[in-house]
């Protein structure tokens, strides 16, 4: 086991996937509320699918984790690597798969996401976001910040919406 934790493939994997994972953690937490709001959910999706793109964008090497363990790697005279003070194993070569793996890791996790949430259309959730969350209500002079969101979803429910019978009762 000691020795699984002197291979650097084992220290990068762990900076590799805490920095992978913590946008989902957002949304996760957001889901996991004793009072779930859709307003919150929506909201968490929204801010764990905008840092999933920042992390894709984000080279390996560029990663927050990533770059403070490599920032921490040492080299020594003998030509050996250590990271705090523990000798590592199998140092050559892993970054360069590893950069690959990223971007598959990133693909696998957003592919997740969209499966479980069943999220077909992340910018119409953004639409009803803009109506339902009253937070940026008060930001706003007037109401004209949600015609766009309001007509973007008319135009995507035309068609039940036109079909729906109106029963009103006084």
């Amino acid at each position: 086991y000691l020795q699984q934790w002197h291979n650097a493939k084992v220290l990068y994997d762990c900076a590799l996937f805490h920095d992978l994972l913590k946008p989902a953690a957002i949304l996760c937490v957001a889901l996991q509320n004793d009072e779930l709001s859709i307003v919150g959910a929506i909201e968490a999706f929204l801010k764990t699918k905008k840092s999933m793109e920042k992390v894709r964008d984000i080279a390996f090497e560029d990663l927050l984790t990533v770059k403070k363990v490599i920032g921490a790697i040492q080299q020594s005279d003998d030509g050996g690597v250590s990271y705090q003070g523990a000798q590592l194993t199998n140092f050559d070569g892993y970054i360069t798969s590893l950069k690959k793996t990223k971007d598959q890791c990133v693909q696998a996790i957003e592919a997740c996401l969209k499966d479980r949430l069943k999220v077909q259309c992340p910018d119409l959730l953004t639409h009803a976001l803009t109506i339902l969350a009253p937070m940026g209500w008060e930001r706003k002079d007037d109401a004209s910040f949600g015609y766009s969101a309001i007509d973007a979803i008319c135009i995507r429910f035309k068609t039940p919406l036109e079909h729906a019978k109106v029963n009103c009762s006084v």
